[in-house]
């Protein structure tokens, strides 16, 4: 992982933390891999957000789109689930004060 990346990867700890209005930017593929997952398992909520945020996606050559914090929380940290690191990233990193 580049090393601007690993700067800006967040944790599910770091995630919790956030207000839930903060943006974070997520990965637009584990978006759609959870969006599958929810249609599955028929989870309303989720769904919801998703679908929300996929029909926002502008390009499909994004790598990452922008989601509020409680989003967040609410579609990918509810389970157990470990996602890759490069999965949550800040939005800007000068944002939260990350040292260099």
């Amino acid at each position: 992982m580049a090393v601007w990346m690993k700067k800006r990867t967040l944790t599910r700890a770091e995630i919790t933390k956030y207000n839930e209005e903060e943006q974070i930017l997520v990965n637009v593929n584990r978006i759609y891999s959870k969006y599958a997952e929810v249609v599955r398992n028929n989870l309303k909520t989720e769904y919801e957000i998703l679908l929300n945020i996929i029909d926002r996606i502008s390009d499909e050559k994004e790598m990452y789109t922008v989601m509020e914090a409680g989003d967040v929380v609410k579609c990918f940290l509810q389970s157990n689930s470990e996602y890759p690191g490069n999965t949550f990233l800040r939005k800007n990193e000068e944002e939260k004060g990350s040292e260099a």
